[in-house]
């Protein structure tokens, strides 16, 4: 069974209001992540990844602030590289501040979601990490 066999009327009128608010609204997408499943409502469409209950198959490292991203060594840190909790992988500049961004958990870096010099949201996904397995 697919995830949209899965939805009740009252779950597609849900999605429905969030993809209404978020046309109306300045943000160009929307993230909703939880056991194993993966939305994203954007305003060129909407992408469902995993199964609900499939459990965590990566981790997201999120934007401390809003700022400028900088990448913080883009010849060691890139996908597939392996990475330890508390790794400085880039730092939110923001006025006469700069914020680092680190690793909460070890694991394998599997994406960088926004280019060097990109303007990133409080909250933004920043890196995607396949946790290391225990």
């Amino acid at each position: 069974m697919t995830f949209f066999e899965t939805l009740t009327a009252a779950d597609v009128q849900k999605l429905l209001r969030v993809a209404e608010a978020l046309h109306r609204s300045r943000l160009r997408r929307l993230s909703i992540e939880t056991d194993g499943l993966q939305i994203v409502v954007g305003k060129d469409g909407l992408t469902v990844a995993g199964q609900p209950g499939a459990g965590v198959a990566e981790a997201a490292v999120t934007a401390p602030a809003v700022g400028i991203f900088r990448a913080w060594d883009s010849q060691t840190h890139r996908p597939g590289v392996p990475v330890t909790a508390g790794t400085r992988l880039a730092a939110i500049a923001m006025l006469d501040e700069t914020i680092p961004v680190e690793a909460q958990q070890s694991g394998t870096l599997a994406e960088i979601c926004v280019p060097d010099g990109g303007f990133v949201e409080y909250g933004q996904i920043l890196f995607r990490l396949h946790p290391a397995q225990s």
